[in-house]
């Protein structure tokens, strides 16, 4: 049986060339391109906040209100032209569903506008790893 030799293995000059180009890349990110993944995180991080999400649902409510303002605008005026009296039954009845309507869609627009901002958060946490 033979002896064999040395376990060790030794690099090879490419192996060495390799690992010094990897060493430079590592230091250049770390001295200069780290900073802007952390600022690029810390925005990531920014989406999911509650105060972006009350910021999507306070901008949702304020579109839905100022559509559904117009609509009950209309609606009133056009119940008016038509005689209808403002405290029947009917006029009470047409404005409630009118802001049940607004309740609906303004639910809907938030949900849907949070939902994207999550889909964004979860990306961003997906570009970096």
């Amino acid at each position: 049986m033979g002896k064999g030799g040395s376990n060790e293995i030794k690099e090879t000059e490419a192996q060495k060339a390799a690992a010094s180009v990897a060493m430079e890349q590592w230091k250049l990110y770390n001295s200069d391109l780290k900073q802007y993944e952390d600022i690029f995180m810390n925005k990531v991080d920014d989406l999911n906040s509650d105060s972006e999400y009350d910021k999507l649902a306070g901008t949702a409510a304020l579109g839905t209100a100022q559509s559904f303002g117009e609509a009950r605008a209309g609606l009133a005026d056009s119940m008016a032209a038509s005689g209808v009296d403002p405290t029947s039954g009917r006029y009470q009845e047409a404005m409630e569903v009118l802001a049940t309507d607004q309740a609906l869609s303004q639910t809907d627009t938030t949900n849907r506008a949070q939902s994207s901002q999550q889909d964004k958060y979860v990306a961003g946490r997906k570009d970096v790893v």
